[in-house]
């Protein structure tokens, strides 16, 4: 799939994002990416995803 149609309809904050580019799947645990995954960075009651997202693209995600 690519990003274009799976935000059609939402804003994105560009951390490497390409509209045309192809994802292989999604994650959004950091140590749990892999190759192609795009990483979903989501605020929790203890943990920010979005400090993490450096981490997910250094193990392989295309973007966050």
């Amino acid at each position: 799939m690519k990003i274009e149609n799976l935000f059609k309809n939402i804003t994105k904050e560009n951390h490497n994002l390409q509209d045309s580019m192809a994802i292989n799947g999604l994650a959004s645990d950091s140590s749990k990416v892999k190759s192609g995954n795009l990483f979903i960075a989501i605020k929790g009651t203890s943990h920010n995803g979005h400090d993490y997202i450096d981490e997910a693209l250094g193990n392989g995600a295309n973007a966050a």
